[in-house]
């Protein structure tokens, strides 16, 4: 759940890792 904050937040750096956050995530 953290990554979903951490893409709101910096939703361009984490454009490309978006992915590998939410993968991470889960």
């Amino acid at each position: 759940m953290k990554a979903l904050g951490l893409e709101a937040a910096m939703p361009t750096f984490l454009g490309g890792r978006r992915q590998f956050s939410a993968e991470e995530a889960n």
